[in-house]
């Protein structure tokens, strides 16, 4: 999908919170039918439409989602595009949340509820700020843990506490508050149907290039272009396994990439497909974190594909899970028996 047309898909999901409040406060009997608490964010279920921005913390880890020309993006992240329905799950289930039942009031037990303090190191509470375009604040509270089966099967609530009063509360609402880049975004960053992969070449550091191409025949199977003699495959293995773990890619953080990743250190994969795709990914390892950029070129069907990965992709680089980085980037040697 491309940043352009995600704009105007987050700009029509987010235009009116206002009336999805509504909405869902209309269906969501258990949300306000028995219970008669007052709102936790008073203010947020008229103003849901004037949130400009989200300002998370846990820890020393913080995250904050803004509204630019309409549409959201994450500030940390050199406004990468969010997922408008993720902001707006979240708006909707704070201004329809009400204050069920008292809690402790003692600070020495907030911890029992996950809701210390959200600034110490270790916290697992989470401190979620609405705030306007003005920049003044519509709405703050204290995350904690939630309680399973609080309002009857399948309906959890959240325990929560206000900024200046020592009281804590269960609340009718099931919330989910991550500061994990990859439940804000598009996690997808490459996804294909393997049924019409061309080859793979794979040029890992400190060894020569070597190339996993689809066999001819009806099965469609993939081998290597240039088998060495005398070497045994190990029980299970597969050249296809590579092109099956380009199938789909999918990011846990991103940055900005300020340059192309060249080096002794940088592995390099060309995917090519059989309708003109040719994607290029490079791989870096920074302490025990990988990261993948990639370029992709087209022509016939395919340019318009390479398009929309250059214009989504093109100047990031994404971490990727150390298991996916794996199977991206095979050894030569990790398909064959060792002698």
């Amino acid at each position: 999908m491309t940043p352009k047309l995600f704009a105007g898909l987050t700009v029509a999901a987010g235009v009116s919170l206002a009336a999805a409040v509504t909405v869902y406060g209309t269906h969501n009997q258990w949300s306000s039918g028995s219970l008669s608490g007052a709102p936790v964010l008073p203010k947020l279920a008229e103003r849901a439409n004037d949130v400009a921005a989200i300002a998370l913390r846990q820890g020393e880890k913080t995250l904050t989602l803004e509204r630019r020309d309409g549409a959201w993006t994450l500030k940390e992240r050199n406004a990468y595009l969010v997922r408008a329905e993720a902001v707006r799950s979240l708006v909707v289930r704070l201004a329809q949340a009400r204050l069920a039942e008292k809690k402790t009031r003692k600070a020495d037990r907030y911890r029992l509820l996950e809701l210390e303090d959200p600034t110490d190191k270790d916290a697992k509470s989470r401190q979620v700020r609405l705030l306007g375009e003005d920049g003044k604040l519509i709405g703050e509270l204290v995350l904690g843990a939630k309680r399973y089966q609080a309002f009857g099967s399948g309906k959890a609530g959240s325990y929560v506490r206000l900024p200046g009063d020592e009281q804590t509360w269960l609340a009718n609402a099931d919330v989910d508050v991550s500061l994990d880049v990859k439940d804000w975004v598009d996690r997808s960053v490459f996804k294909t149907d393997t049924s019409g992969v061309k080859s793979v070449v794979l040029a890992l550091p400190g060894e020569p290039a070597f190339t996993i191409r689809r066999t001819e025949g009806a099965k469609g199977g993939f081998e290597l272009a240039d088998m060495p003699e005398g070497k045994k495959l190990k029980a299970g293995a597969t050249f296809s396994s590579v092109p099956d773990a380009f199938a789909s890619i999918e990011l846990e953080d991103l940055r900005k990439l300020a340059e192309t990743p060249v080096g002794p250190k940088v592995s390099v994969a060309t995917f090519e497909t059989q309708k003109g795709l040719t994607v290029t990914f490079r791989m870096r390892k920074e302490g025990n974190d990988h990261w993948l950029s990639l370029s992709a070129t087209g022509i016939g069907d395919a340019k318009k594909t390479a398009q929309d990965l250059k214009q989504r992709a093109e100047g990031w680089e994404f971490k990727i899970p150390s298991w996916k980085a794996q199977a991206l980037f095979k050894r030569k040697s990790e398909f064959f028996e060792t002698s």
